[in-house]
């Protein structure tokens, strides 16, 4: 969840150098991704709520083919909390057998169901078979675990505990979200993230910026400003709501780069600076400076184009 798993590649890439096999980070990663996998599909055919099991199917299938489990993560299981759990007791039972039969890996995958041959062992031994066993078992499993969910569960607020929520405003016409960033605009599929590519986290492009320097582009509030400074999600007085992701894998570097003008909970007008970052110090430290910009409730707003250096919304 943390992305601390990057840490380990080094160590993971000198075994597969010497003594030709790795035992720690590919075959965990091989339990706690299938483990995703199944719990996301647990809570996809599990749920009556229609909209949970549209968003769990396809990271389901992005976490079991791919590996690539943010979708999975983010969308459905530490969102809904019990199929988390799920996934985390089949994951260390996955762990525990990997353990007691000494699974290896011979090369260096995201583990997942089609990178699987990189625990064939050139001996011939029994190693591929007891990856299957552990992927069957993960696989299975956090399916079993992961409870059945219903859009009913959803906490509600205490009856006269507060004022009811408003309602998001209705937007109506056309909406043009300038650029925050100023720097050469990209498609979202040119992006070097799966994640972020393959279009789940929502609709919009990808910035290459050449000045370290978000700006508001319309007027609203700062939603949430993450800890590290490297993402904030914006909503526009329209009812927007704008994800700003500076750089990919930047979460790492702890908000170093970056001087926040704003925090969570500030009004802002177009045009205010928000942030401030260092490009040449993100490069340095071997992050791409590619910055998604992306309306995360896209299915709310309507139609999206983008116009140039513009996020068009409606008209």
């Amino acid at each position: 969840m943390t992305g601390m798993h990057w840490a380990f590649v080094p160590a993971c890439l000198l075994a597969l150098a010497d003594p030709g096999y790795d035992v720690l980070l590919t075959v965990a990663m091989l339990s706690s991704n299938t483990a995703q996998a199944g719990a996301t599909f647990g809570a996809a055919f599990k749920t009556r709520d229609p909209e949970m099991r549209q968003m769990a199917i396809p990271a389901g299938i992005s976490a079991l083919l791919a590996g690539v489990t943010e979708p999975a993560m983010y969308g459905v299981t530490l969102r809904l909390k019990k199929p988390m759990v799920a996934a985390c007791i089949a994951g260390a039972v996955g762990g525990l057998i990997s353990g007691i039969v000494n699974l290896k890996a011979y090369a260096f995958a995201t583990p997942c169901l089609t990178a699987i041959v990189q625990f064939i062992a050139p001996d011939g031994s029994s190693n591929f078979m007891f990856a299957c066993i552990v992927f069957a078992v993960v696989l299975v499993l956090s399916f079993i675990l992961t409870p059945a969910h219903e859009a009913a569960e959803e906490p509600a607020a205490e009856p006269s505990a507060v004022s009811a929520a408003p309602a998001a405003p209705v937007i109506t016409g056309k909406i043009e979200i300038d650029a925050p960033i100023p720097g050469e605009v990209i498609p979202l599929s040119e992006v070097k993230d799966q994640t972020f590519a393959s279009g789940v986290l929502g609709e919009g492009y990808a910035i290459v910026p050449s000045e370290g320097k978000v700006y508001a582009p319309f007027d609203g509030t700062c939603d949430n400003l993450f800890d590290t400074l490297h993402a904030m999600g914006l909503v526009s007085d329209s009812g927007v709501e704008l994800l700003i992701h500076v750089g990919l894998e930047t979460v790492g570097l702890n908000g170093a780069p970056f001087k926040a003008h704003i925090k969570s909970g500030d009004k802002f007008r177009k045009g205010d600076l928000l942030l401030e970052f260092d490009i040449d110090a993100i490069k340095a430290a071997g992050c791409e400076t590619q910055t998604p910009v992306i309306v995360t409730n896209a299915e709310d707003v309507g139609s999206i184009t983008i116009e140039g250096n513009k996020i068009v919304i409606g008209g």
